[in-house]
């Protein structure tokens, strides 16, 4: 079984340098169950480097920022707590890795596995 119990979905065009983002779907995440299954931290180390602008080009990082800013509220105090270090950093991804020094995966790496993982799963 996933942790999250519907796919997040959300329409991006890019024209230019713009970015437009529409029709967003409901999602239910079992944020204890990721974290339980997380002893390195990794994804409060993946949040806090998207927040501080790691991988700002990606539009799967985008995803994850928008995502992340529309329910921080109901996510649990070390995602939020993660979260607010990353705008703290903003510019100085580096001092995430100080923060969660046990996941030394980058940002990138982390969504290429994601990305993999979901592959893997939808396919």
């Amino acid at each position: 079984m996933l942790a999250m119990k519907h796919v997040y979905r959300r329409n991006t065009i890019r024209q230019g340098n713009e970015i437009k983002r529409t029709n967003a779907s409901a999602v239910t995440i079992d944020w204890k169950r990721i974290l339980s299954r997380d002893p390195f931290e990794c994804l409060q180390s993946l949040v806090c480097q998207l927040l501080s602008g790691a991988e700002h080009a990606s539009e799967e990082a985008l995803l994850l920022c928008d995502f992340l800013e529309e329910n921080i509220s109901v996510a649990p105090a070390k995602i939020g707590r993660a979260f607010s270090r990353g705008l703290a950093y903003r510019g100085r991804t580096e001092l995430c890795y100080n923060e969660y020094p046990f996941c030394w995966y980058s940002a990138k790496t982390m969504l290429k596995m994601l990305k993999w993982f979901s592959d893997t799963v939808h396919n």
